[in-house]
């Protein structure tokens, strides 16, 4: 069985990301190889090459070029000296001066030999190395604002850049879904160290995707189709329609929106949604798959700042029924129970029996992220946390919700690294058992089945810990094609006394496997250390990505 998390849909486009930081001149990290010398700066180019996948590994092959080897080929920045050593005549006690003109022509000769042997570099306009962008031209646009484009690129006119950057300048508005390719190149500017840089881009039409993704409390989902009009403005907006279907949910979803840039800056969402979702909760040693309808739309607003910091908050209007019968989830042979067996109204645990009457609910929320994580992959390092507090009013009271998540990222040297993460979160008394909390699962305590270790209800209150150790198999640790990873997981929840609930304790092993499209697709194998409501030596859950 597979338990839940929030998790980003992951959907197939026809472009890549290219996340790979810029090589250096001559052979690059990555298997790229740049045009080095005079025509580095004005006249090369660097494109986005679409391959068809999301998969960040890949990278544009640009001209060939030797390795710098003091001929002007590569700038090396070093200076080559002559040493000229004069040798003194001991055959006559007499030392006789040079005459001028040989010594000043002796001086000169030095000067042009070294001046000679030395690549110039760039000129720049401060000697720091970096040029400056005196303006940004977008060819090949026609519904696309300047505006836009410059909303999403890391820098603007009138900054510095180093040259090597140059090549990925136009990379976020592939990423970002504004352009299908782009590249780049540069006209001179007004004076030296000063440059023009022309993007020409080729902008993208209405898409047919699809793609996977996981969520919380819902599981895997497929995304069999889904509408794309990303950009169809011209102002860098996403506009998107699609079905997904699961085997905890399925339903369609509406959403429009637009990103921060790199810089930071506001950003906005609007999503509807019409779905019926599973939740699964644990009755008489028995795993219930309980239906739930719901829908409706929410509108998120925030700014990113900097430093790592966004401030957001929420408004949305939903309604929500749970159906009045509930069915097996999982058989259970001792009890005779057979997956897919109804649970009649009857017969359904008295907390959940409570909720059952349709009720609209209004959203108010505000949260703040703080993310510091620098380096791919395994090479990541820094913490990032999340705080959301919450309050949702409904015909007959009121509740609140609140969420804090912390995680943290160490490498330890050869592709080691450790991940650790905790959570705690609090729901008011009144929230029906579809709007309570549930301990158990895949980014939660594994070596559990999915919402095990709490009450059919749900509880108000969670707490939970996990560390992970890391390491890369196959593949080098920016990027790994195979890794694996031993883990310790705990965690309680409860809603009235703390102290009567007995804390939960899961370890074990998984491997994750780098795929072109779903970038990281695993299997983690946990074993319970305390009691299990189920009766298995272990529990086995795929997962999409890292756990966290």
């Amino acid at each position: 069985m597979i338990a839940s998390s929030p998790r980003t849909a992951v959907a197939v486009t026809g472009r890549g990301t290219p996340v790979s930081p810029a090589p250096e001149c001559g052979a690059g990290s990555h298997g790229v190889r740049e045009r080095c010398g005079p025509d580095a700066v004005n006249g090369s180019r660097a494109e986005n090459r679409p391959t068809g996948s999301r998969d960040p590994a890949w990278v544009s092959v640009l001209g060939a070029a030797p390795e710098g080897n003091g001929h002007g080929d590569c700038p090396t920045g070093t200076v080559s000296t002559i040493d000229s050593t004069i040798s003194k005549r001991h055959a006559s006690p007499i030392r006789r001066r040079p005459p001028i003109p040989r010594v000043l022509a002796l001086l000169l000769g030095v000067v042009l030999s070294a001046a000679a042997v030395t690549v110039p570099r760039a000129e720049t306009s401060d000697g720091s190395g970096t040029l400056l962008i005196e303006d940004i031209v977008i060819e090949g646009a026609v519904k696309t604002t300047r505006e836009t484009v410059l909303h999403n690129l890391v820098v603007r006119p009138g900054d510095a850049i180093a040259p090597d950057a140059l090549f990925h300048l136009a990379d976020p508005l592939v990423d970002r879904g504004i352009f299908v390719r782009a590249s780049v190149h540069t006209r001179p500017g007004s004076a030296p160290g000063r440059i023009v840089a022309v993007i020409d881009a080729e902008e993208r039409g209405p898409q047919l995707r699809f793609g996977l993704g996981y969520e919380d409390l819902t599981g895997w989902y497929l995304i069999p189709a889904e509408l794309d009009f990303d950009n169809a403005s011209g102002h860098g907006e996403t506009l998107r329609a699609g079905v997904r279907f699961g085997y905890r949910v399925g339903g369609v979803v509406l959403e429009a929106g637009r990103a921060a840039g790199p810089r930071g800056g506001l950003f906005w969402r609007a999503r509807a949604t019409a779905e019926t979702v599973d939740r699964v909760y644990f009755y008489q040693d028995t795993e219930i798959a309980h239906p739930v309808r719901r829908g409706g739309l929410e509108l998120r607003l925030g700014s990113e700042l900097r430093g790592g910091t966004s401030l957001f908050g929420w408004v949305a209007e939903q309604s929500a029924e749970a159906d009045s019968s509930a069915r097996i989830y999982q058989k259970n042979e001792e009890e005779g129970r057979k997956a897919g067996t109804e649970v009649p109204f009857e017969d359904l645990p008295p907390g959940v029996a409570r909720d059952l009457e349709r009720q609209h609910l209004t959203r108010f929320g505000v949260g703040a992220r703080l993310d510091r994580r620098q380096g791919p992959e395994l090479l990541q390092h820094g913490v990032a946390g999340t705080v959301e507090l919450e309050g949702i009013a409904f015909p007959d009271g009121a509740f609140g919700r609140g969420l804090l998540d912390l995680r943290g990222y160490l490498p330890l040297g050869r592709g080691a690294a450790i991940a650790a993460r905790t959570q705690l979160a609090g729901v008011g008394p009144r929230a029906p058992f579809y709007e309570r909390l549930y301990l158990g699962g895949l980014y939660s305590v594994r070596g559990f089945p999915s919402q095990s270790l709490s009450r059919p209800q749900g509880e108000t209150h969670l707490a939970s810990g996990s560390i992970e150790l890391r390491a890369p198999w196959v593949g080098p640790a920016a990027r790994p094609t195979l890794a694996g990873l031993v883990f310790v997981d705990t965690g309680v929840s409860w809603s009235d006394d703390l102290a009567a609930q007995r804390l939960s304790v899961g370890a074990g092993y998984g491997v994750r496997i780098r795929l072109p499209w779903v970038r990281y697709l695993g299997v983690d194998v946990g074993f319970p250390l305390t009691a299990s409501p189920a009766q298995e030596a272990f529990h086995v859950n795929a997962s999409l990505g890292w756990t966290y």
